[in-house]
């Protein structure tokens, strides 16, 4: 397996404009935008660099550079020349040859198969037989412990609430969802679950995710204590394993059940127009009933209209088709499982039917990383490819989580004195003349540094803006007032290769 690794010292794409520290309340901040990335390229590596960048223009820097978090090819010395680890390929053009053996990409982040929705969801180009694992690879990447009890800054431009309404829809409470050892680890704790733990949107009826915990929950074990200035610099949970609950057919959208089943229970963000399990349940009784009554027909194309009596409910009313055949059609006649009417329901309703040629064609790959102890020494685990990704090709998609003042994740003592941050903070992106921290919510935060000087490994990866998302571009547009209002994530960047990359 190859690592990739990139250079966080110069990101050229990564403009930041003005946004300074203001810790005075009473100052009047200027209005402060996240710039575009500049249009100007470089033809033969297609990186932007621009001239502000190269004056006064500040760039982010990785949060982790000593330890590092980044994809990387790791080298040899034989005389003057550098070579490759035996299982990639090389020629005198500094071009790897595919390795055949490396499986297709099947699980994207693409926008969301629920109507109405413009978020971005999870999908699936193969069939997942039930308990299967959802990810090809095997385990997310892993988790990170937040001591929310720890929050005791004081003075700080943007409020707490700012980020702990963001990151309540990405991280995980204490509770039923959250291993033992984490619940332990202080009184009050989030965990911040990358990929298949935030990224699947909700659904009570048409959930397919589950997850268990690995055999090993903690894995300290190339941690050298006391002997290494990267001791407890990286996490030590081995987060999930996502399996599917169901069989799930190539084309559908992977749903999680977040537990909102019941109309009291909607949050904000849950329209209320949405139907409960409750409601579909009763749509689906009375279509058996109601389809048991109708006459055997030898014409397959004959289509019932199903009436819909006065004194229905309103919202089970809109969940009915216009004809039995609407999803009778398939299905035979008799003794119809309920369950299976019930989804089939949800889909006609809620969903826009995706393929897997759609998939490919507007979504981005989750799946070319996996994490494995890093060949870096002292890096705690990286990003390896399981899939051969050309040169210019996208890695991993990088949605980002902002925090408003990274100062929230400084940690006092009960007398207020500063005795550290919080771990996530190294796997996050920021700059020293900014409040705000962006930290990814894939496995683009398994990507290990490399600096251009080191004999240890070779840079393969760039991170930059994500071009083609809307959102993020409006985004980058407000200023940080506007910006802390904002309850979701709605930045995006991106890591694409630099070179050919084998599995």
């Amino acid at each position: 397996d190859s690592t990739i690794d990139i250079h966080c010292h110069r990101v050229a794409p990564l403009v930041i404009k003005s946004m300074v520290k203001q810790r005075s309340p009473s100052a009047k901040a200027p209005q402060q935008t996240i710039s575009p990335v500049s249009k100007s390229y470089n033809k033969e590596t297609k990186t932007s660099l621009s001239s502000a960048s190269q004056n006064k223009t500040t760039v982010f820097r990785c949060g982790l550079c000593l330890v590092g978090i980044l994809l990387f090819t790791v080298t040899r010395r034989n005389g003057d020349k550098k070579l490759l680890r035996s299982s990639l390929n090389y020629n005198d053009d500094d071009h790897f040859v595919p390795d055949k053996g490396g499986q297709e990409c099947s699980i994207y982040m693409a926008p969301s198969s629920i109507k109405g929705v413009t978020s971005m969801g999870i999908f699936t180009t193969r069939d997942i037989p039930k308990k299967a694992t959802a990810l090809q690879g095997g385990t997310d990447g892993p988790s990170i412990t937040i001591l929310t009890d720890k929050f005791r800054a004081s003075g700080l431009r943007f409020p707490k609430s700012s980020w702990i309404k963001v990151w309540g829809h990405y991280a995980w409470g204490r509770g039923k969802g959250v291993p033992d050892h984490i619940n332990y680890e202080g009184d009050s704790i989030m965990e911040y679950q990358t990929t298949f733990g935030a990224l699947p949107n909700h659904h009570c009826v048409l959930s397919s995710t589950s997850f268990s915990f690995p055999d090993v929950p903690y894995d300290d074990s190339f941690a050298k204590y006391g002997s290494s200035p990267s001791t407890g610099a990286s996490t030590y949970n081995t987060g999930r394993d996502w399996r599917v609950k169901r069989d799930v057919k190539a084309g559908e959208e992977l749903f999680l059940n977040y537990g909102h089943c019941s109309r009291a229970g909607y949050p904000s963000w849950i329209p209320d127009s949405v139907p409960t399990p409750d409601e579909y349940k009763a749509a689906a009784k009375f279509l058996k009933q109601e389809w048991a009554k109708l006459p055997l027909e030898d014409d397959d194309n004959a289509e019932h209209p199903v009436v819909v009596p006065d004194d229905m409910d309103d919202r089970v009313a809109t969940i009915l088709p216009p004809t039995f055949e609407t999803v009778f059609k398939n299905m035979p006649k008799g003794n119809i499982d309920s369950g299976i009417l019930v989804k089939e329901l949800a889909r006609k309703h809620e969903i826009e039917e995706r393929t897997p040629e759609w998939i490919r064609e507007n979504g981005k790959c989750l799946e070319h990383l996996k994490a494995n102890p890093s060949t870096l020494p002292d890096a705690g685990r990286g990003g390896f490819a399981q899939h051969f990704i050309p040169k210019g090709s996208l890695v991993v998609p990088t949605p980002m989580v902002h925090v408003m003042d990274r100062d929230w994740l400084a940690m006092y003592d009960k007398n207020g004195a500063h005795v550290g941050d919080q771990v996530v903070l190294n796997y996050c992106f920021s700059h020293p003349e900014s409040t705000v921290a962006l930290c990814p919510n894939t496995n683009a935060l398994l990507i290990n540094h490399c600096s251009p000087s080191s004999r240890d490994c070779r840079v393969n990866a760039k991170l930059t803006w994500a071009i083609d998302d809307s959102i993020s571009e409006e985004w980058r547009q407000m200023s940080l007032e506007e910006l802390s209002k904002q309850n979701f994530r709605g930045l995006a960047m991106e890591i694409v290769t630099t070179r050919n990359i084998a599995p």
